[in-house]
C-alpha cells in the first residue's frame, strides 16, 4: 500500500509535472492510482480544485465553457482573454461542453466564478 502524503505535496508534484511538460495521461493515471490505493477517491473534487488553484498561481488558468455548438476560434480566444484578465494567467485552457438545452450563448466558469450568458438563463429570468 502506498504511503499517504499530504494533499499539498501531491498537488505540487502533479502541477510541477504538468508545468515541466511531463506526459499528462501518465500524471493523471498516477494521481488516480494514488487516490484509489490510499482510499481517497472520494476526495477527487477537492484535489482537482487544489490543482486548479495551484495552476493559477503558476499563471495557468482553466475554465469550463458550455455552449450549444463548438466555439469558433475567435469566440474561444475572447473567452480566454476574459479569463486571463480576471485571473492574471498568461495561459488559459478551455474545457468545452456542448449542451443544446442552452438554446444559445455560453456559460463560462473559472476560479469559483460563473458567467452565464445563455439564452436559456435569460428566458428563465424573464419568466420569473
Amino acid at each position: 500500500m502506498a504511503q499517504r502524503l499530504s494533499r499539498r505535496l501531491v498537488v505540487r508534484a502533479f502541477v510541477d509535472g504538468l508545468t515541466r511538460g511531463k506526459d499528462r495521461k501518465a500524471l493523471v493515471r498516477s494521481l488516480a492510482a494514488y487516490l484509489i490505493e490510499t482510499k481517497q477517491a472520494k476526495q477527487l473534487d477537492s484535489y482537482l480544485a487544489d490543482i486548479s488553484r495551484e495552476l493559477t498561481r503558476h499563471g495557468i488558468a482553466t475554465a469550463e465553457v458550455t455552449s450549444v455548438h463548438k466555439l469558433s476560434a475567435g469566440v474561444a480566444e475572447s473567452l480566454k482573454q476574459i479569463v486571463a484578465r480576471h485571473t492574471g494567467a498568461h495561459r488559459v485552457a478551455l474545457n468545452q461542453t456542448i449542451d443544446e438545452s442552452l438554446i444559445g450563448g455560453v456559460r463560462l466558469s473559472f476560479d469559483g466564478l460563473e458567467i452565464d450568458e445563455s439564452v436559456r438563463t435569460k428566458l428563465n429570468r424573464l419568466q420569473a
